[in-house]
């Protein structure tokens, strides 16, 4: 199905911006996620549209924090995107100064633009990484990475008493629903 593209030529806003992401590469995920090759096309494909016109489509991922810190797509490759999501969604049963020191190393990646779900919890399913949230916190903010405070009533992560800190600290927030199905948009 083809989408028609905007004729207009404004300058960039949040009126004419398609924010497009795609989750994880997925080697070993239960469920696959985007391999590389198909995050080329992807690229190739949203470049060949936003040189057509506007709304200008952004390039994104979700990408997975791997048990080491590092992630799951090489600098190269995420270095094309517009901005980069960094979580953790496998590998949580870990102490808490390796699961800080994993999300440290991600958050000081290079291609590393916002924190997602940071402590990777899930109610009734997974208990989430146990984490020195207030070195997470410093480090986002030293190093320009966005926190994600995620809306999906089984996260509600970022806990409240960590976004007080974040805001004493000055840290950047993304608020969203963590949509998955056309249904999650209500969380928001």
């Amino acid at each position: 199905e083809e989408v028609p593209v905007s004729e207009s030529s404004e300058p960039l806003n949040s009126n004419n911006v398609i924010k497009w992401f795609d989750c994880l590469n997925g080697d070993e995920m239960a469920w696959d996620g985007v391999k590389e090759d198909d995050l080329f096309k992807q690229i190739e494909e949203i470049d060949k549209l936003n040189r057509l016109s506007r709304p200008t489509i952004l390039k994104s991922i979700e990408c997975e924090i791997l048990s080491d810190g590092s992630l799951d797509f090489e600098t190269k490759i995420l270095a094309q995107l517009d901005y980069v999501i960094v979580a953790v969604h496998r590998d949580v049963c870990m102490t808490k100064k390796e699961a800080t020191k994993r999300i440290l190393k991600a958050i000081e990646h290079p291609e590393s633009n916002i924190l997602a779900h940071p402590s990777s919890r899930i109610y009734k399913r997974n208990i989430g990484l146990y984490l020195d949230m207030y070195r997470i916190i410093d480090a986002c903010v030293q190093n320009n990475v966005v926190v994600e405070i995620n809306g999906d009533p089984l996260r509600l992560d970022l806990d409240p008493k960590y976004v007080q800190y974040a805001i004493t600290k000055g840290a950047m927030f993304s608020l969203d629903s963590d949509t998955h199905t056309q249904k999650s948009f209500y969380n928001i």
